[in-house]
Parts: C-alpha cells; sequence; structure tokens
C-alpha cells in the first residue's frame, strides 16, 4: 500500500512507531519557494563535487572483517569486485554528502534543520532535543542503491530520524518508475511502501519504538535526493513511560 497520502493519524504515530506527512504542513509559500532553490544548489553541488565530496555507504551482511563502512568513491569499483568475486551480499549501498557553504551563502543543512524543528516541536513539544548530535547532511541513491529491510536497534538518546525527499514526482515516475520508495512495517503490522518525492517527509519513532524499514532498490536512472537527520534529546533528559492505557504522549 502506498502512503503518500498517509492513514496514519499524526495522534497515533507513537502507537505505529512512524508518520508520513506533507512537508507544506510546516512551511509557507515563501519557504516552499526557498526550499526549491536550496534543492537546486545541493543538487548541483552533488555534481560538481561528486569526486571529492560524495562518500559512499557500502554496508556487507555477514562479514566480520574490520573494515570501512564509509568510502570515497574511487573505493567503490574495487569493492565491487569484492562483493562479485566472494559472491557476498549487500547490507546497503548509498550516496551521502554535506555541503560546504562559501562565506556569505545560505547554509543548505541549516535551512533543513529549522524545517525539521517544526516538525519536532509539533510532535514532541515537551523533549529536549540537542539539535547539534546526529548525522544531518543530504542523501543521493542512483541506479542499484538499496537498504535491507531492519531494526535499528538500541541508540541511547536518539529521538528520531527526519527524511525530507527533495526529487520531484515527474523524474520518480520517468522511464516506468524509479525505485527508492522507503518500506515500513508499523507496529500494527500494516507495511506501507513511500515514494521518495518533494512535499513528503517520514519520521520514524525511536523514543517508544524501533520499527522495521527498507528502500527499495532504485532502477531506471532515477536520482533520489534527500535530507535526513538523526535527531537526540538534550544530556540528562529521559523519556517518559506512557500509560498504556492513555493518550500516547511523551
Amino acid at each position: 500500500m502506498y502512503m503518500n497520502s498517509t492513514p496514519i493519524q499524526p495522534s497515533d504515530y507513537l502507537d505505529e512507531g512512524a508518520y508520513v506527512g506533507n512537508i507544506i504542513d510546516f512551511i509557507n509559500n515563501d519557504e516552499y519557494n526557498e526550499m526549491l532553490s536550496v534543492i537546486e544548489k545541493v543538487k548541483e553541488y552533488s555534481v560538481v563535487n561528486r569526486d571529492t565530496e560524495l562518500y559512499c555507504r557500502y554496508q556487507l551482511r555477514l562479514v566480520e572483517d574490520d573494515y570501512e563502512h564509509r568510502i570515497p568513491l574511487s573505493e567503490v569499483e574495487v569493492r565491487d569486485s569484492y562483493v562479485k568475486d566472494n559472491n557476498i551480499k549487500i547490507f546497503q549501498k548509498w550516496l551521502e554528502f554535506k555541503v560546504k557553504n562559501k562565506t556569505g551563502e545560505p547554509n543548505c543543512n541549516d535551512f533543513f534543520i529549522n524545517i525539521c524543528k517544526k516538525i519536532l516541536n509539533h510532535f514532541y513539544p515537551n523533549v529536549g532535543v540537542n539539535y547539534g548530535s546526529g548525522f544531518g547532511g543530504f542523501t543521493l541513491y542512483e541506479d542499484g542503491h538499496f537498504i535491507i529491510d531492519h531494526k535499528d536497534g538500541n541508540n541511547v538518546g536518539r529521538l528520531c530520524v527526519i527524511i525530507i525527499y527533495l526529487s520531484p514526482e515527474s523524474e520518480y515516475d520517468a522511464d516506468g518508475g524509479g525505485g527508492g520508495e522507503l518500506v515500513i512495517k508499523t507496529n500494527s503490522q500494516k507495511q506501507y511502501t513511500i515514494k521518495p518525492i518533494l512535499g513528503t517527509f517520514t519520521l520514524l519513532d525511536f523514543s517508544e519504538n524501533d520499527i522495521f524499514h527498507e528502500v527499495n532498490m532504485v532502477k531506471n536512472g532515477f536520482k533520489r535526493y534527500a535530507f535526513i537527520n538523526f535527531f537526540y534529546v538534550e544530556e540528562g533528559y529521559e523519556f517518559k513511560q506512557r500509560n498504556k492505557n492513555s493518550n500516547r504522549n511523551i
């Protein structure tokens, strides 16, 4: 079931472990238009600086040897050959980068962090969020990139992850579909497939949940851009235990 128009109600995200929404619910038209210009800058940066600033998250399954999970693009071909020659399964493969801004230029990362703050203020109004912690940056999935079905496991102090998709639906729909959908299985055992298209964001809760999720393989030349940030609580903050028979708040 596709879920870009989510049947998960905002009040149920802690019950289900996830929420999928429309970014326009949290920004106005001027901010949306500004976002479009920031996205173009992000894409241009990824092309111009591809060989020097982009890295590949390339993690293997069932391999105990000590190896880097994050490698320069210049090393991807060697690892591809190693995987093929040894018939090794891949856990995840995708690209990540941060945009280095010139003096006086708007900060692309901060622009999306500010949007995330609005989302977090809505869903976690009473939680102290440490905005200086966690990975924040941009991802790019190209042909053959994916993440297998998994849970994130226990990460002390991790509140949630927010993913804001940046690629237009027209690019996703071209040539028979681009793949790269996020697939989640909520606590009610419902499975949803989210198209990674501009205007949509996903929140996965880790304060009380750890649901299965994966990213389908990208195909047909689709460029799946997104902003992602894992948010943590401030030091000393403890998640409150909920009364299971009351409203789901923390």
